[in-house]
């Protein structure tokens, strides 16, 4: 590894510790001085090239050896001055553009950070529930000198139950982790979209059944596109799970597929509770789950739309969700097409 690449490698592990402006104008400070190293060197180079080259023209010209030197010294002085001028506009400039090129440089690797730490403190704050209620149930058996047995079944049917809640969240983490990691390595054939979304319809009908919800599939001919089975399921069964599940009893869900010139459309319309405009800047975003969602379906871990979103990502799509609180949401997912 090259010193310059150390040396940045360093300034990337300071944003964990220093502000991102302190390291910013650290990256700054570096650029400028490569340049001002390269400027003396070449300043210094031309200066005494061109005194010498002034000196050996000069010879002979003047009979008096005093003008020779007043002039020598004159033109040597003027050309120093131009060349500190000079450098010094340079290095003004290259100040602003490397204190500019430095917060680019650095941008990507702020976010990177501060997305990480975000999600430490939101997977944090999802896992410390469950294990609160884990602890507190314990705490209230073990301190029970009567507990009979049906209040211990109890216990451990309710940490039963946040025992797969978290394993739940764990499993998704690990499936959103993979699809990242996988970003351009994904095992990729000819998928029928068409067929994919009729069987994960047909696997929901019981669901969508039992709330009495109309769920009905409509498709156009062709439906064929370039992606990995498996992920293309896991975002049909996540879209549909979510669409059944905040849509009241009495309501309908309308799957449909359409074939443009180059690309599918999946889309999923729902009558359901609908999403605040102020939380559909944030739906795709790892453990966000809205207010209404939230009292809904409680167990919800807020990482289905994250693996949704990935998903789409991996295959070059295209996602977008429109809702009306109160009257439904529409997701449309854009594909491009297998020609």
């Amino acid at each position: 590894m090259s010193t310059h690449s150390k040396q940045f490698a360093g300034w990337a592990t300071d944003l964990r510790s220093e502000t991102f402006q302190k390291a910013r104008l650290k990256l700054t400070a570096f650029y400028i001085l490569m340049l001002a190293i390269i400027l003396c060197v070449f300043s210094f180079t031309l200066y005494f090239a061109l005194a010498k080259n002034l000196r050996g023209d000069l010879d002979g010209e003047f009979g008096d050896e005093r003008s020779q030197l007043r002039v020598i010294s004159q033109t040597t002085q003027h050309l120093q001055t131009t060349i500190i001028i000079t450098d010094a506009g340079v290095l003004a400039l290259a100040s602003i553009l490397s204190f500019i090129l430095a917060g680019k440089t650095l941008r990507p690797i702020e976010e990177a950070l501060l997305a990480q730490k975000q999600f430490s403190a939101d997977a944090s704050h999802e896992f410390r529930t469950p294990l609160s209620i884990m602890k507190s149930d314990i705490e209230v058996a073990q301190n029970n000198q009567q507990l009979s047995l049906e209040e211990a079944k109890a216990v451990v049917s309710s940490n039963l139950e946040e025992v797969n809640h978290m394993s739940t969240m764990v499993d998704q983490l690990l499936k959103l982790s993979r699809q990242e990691d996988n970003l351009e390595n994904l095992s990729k054939t000819s998928v029928n979209l068409i067929a994919l979304v009729k069987s994960t319809v047909d696997k929901m009908q019981k669901l969508a059944q039992n709330k009495n919800i109309n769920l009905t599939f409509a498709h156009e001919d062709y439906g064929k596109l370039l992606g990995n089975l498996g992920a293309l399921k896991e975002m049909a069964l996540n879209l549909l799970q979510n669409a059944i599940d905040y849509t009241p009893q009495g309501g309908s869900v309308a799957v449909t597929i359409k074939d443009s010139e180059k690309h599918l459309e999946l889309s999923i319309k729902d009558t359901g509770i609908g999403i605040e405009p102020k939380d559909l800047p944030n739906i795709f975003k790892r453990f966000y789950k809205a207010d209404n969602a939230r009292t809904l379906r409680s167990n919800s871990s807020g990482l289905g739309l994250s693996i949704v979103y990935s998903i789409v990502q991996n295959h070059q799509g295209r996602i977008n969700i429109e809702s009306k609180v109160g009257k439904g949401t529409t997701v449309r997912v854009l594909f491009p097409k297998l020609l």
